[in-house]
């Protein structure tokens, strides 16, 4: 049942941060996994460290993406790219992701706090009605949709919370071993 909670909150967070009437800019430096992922997907501007990588790691412990996951990422990337690294796991690059567009500029580690206020200085010149403006019709003309969506994917994540899979899935990644599901 926590699980079910924390999945509730996620969806509510990123579905906050997408519907903000302000720029949100995330920094990440190093691995970025799961929810964590998705509230990138939420934001819009992310930094990365050039040893940042990005892993929708569900599929590892048997569960669905949260935090409006498919939802942003396939709107991000695409419907393809975006099933297969879900499906699969596999990392992303920060130079990958960049190449995609999920992230607005990579640099070295040392140099996030300077990018980050490079951003923030150009974007305190422009207008914060325009950004409030800009937010809202990406909103209504991409993400409009979204509160059916996470319906869906709360239900999905409550539905494989309780199967042996997931819990399979959590002692396999505790052990450090693959796991063995059975599509129980």
């Amino acid at each position: 049942e926590s699980l079910v909670r924390i999945a509730e909150q996620v969806n509510e967070i990123s579905l906050a941060l997408k519907a903000l009437g302000i720029p949100v800019i995330m920094v990440v430096d190093g691995p970025v996994a799961g929810a964590a992922f998705n509230l990138v997907l939420a934001s819009d501007f992310c930094i990365a460290s050039e040893k940042s990588k990005f892993i929708q790691a569900f599929v590892g412990v048997g569960l669905a993406p949260d935090a409006g996951g498919m939802f942003l990422l396939t709107r991000s990337i695409g419907v393809n790219r975006a099933t297969q690294i879900t499906m699969t796991g596999e990392a992303v690059s920060a130079a990958k992701a960049l190449d995609w567009g999920f992230v607005y500029k990579v640099c070295e580690s040392d140099q996030l706090a300077k990018t980050r206020d490079q951003l923030l200085k150009k974007l305190d010149r422009g207008s914060k009605n325009t950004y409030r403006a800009i937010k809202q019709m990406v909103w209504e003309s991409e993400f409009a949709a979204w509160h059916k969506y996470a319906q869906l994917e709360l239900s999905l994540q409550k539905e494989l919370a309780f199967t042996e899979d997931f819990k399979e899935g959590v002692r396999a990644h505790a052990e450090r071993r693959r796991p063995k599901f059975l599509g129980k």
